[in-house]
């Protein structure tokens, strides 16, 4: 699905209740650490320009996140697509992907 298909909105109300960190692969490795980590930069505003794109039975998100030290370079760009409650695509501009 291309993002310009549809209308784009930056409500996560469309994301299913369903998708949860079981869903990343080896998830019982992470450690709380981690996932703390990663809640922190969300409040902090890390990630920003969320749009939401739905159409039928699957969910785009694309975002901006600030590197974590250098804000005042270019984001990263994120994305990831949901159909029927499983993550089926994923991509980070940064060096893990």
């Amino acid at each position: 699905m291309a993002a310009g298909d549809a209308e784009a909105t930056d409500s996560l109300l469309n994301i299913s209740n369903n998708i949860s960190i079981n869903f990343l692969p080896n998830h019982q490795q992470l450690a709380d650490r981690i996932l703390k980590r990663g809640l922190n930069y969300y409040t902090q505003s890390y990630i920003h320009d969320i749009r939401v794109y739905s159409e039928k039975s699957t969910v785009k998100v694309v975002a901006k996140c600030w590197r974590s030290m250098r804000k005042s370079e270019k984001p990263h760009s994120l994305h990831v697509e949901i159909a029927d409650d499983k993550i089926v695509e994923s991509h980070c501009t940064c060096k893990v992907g």
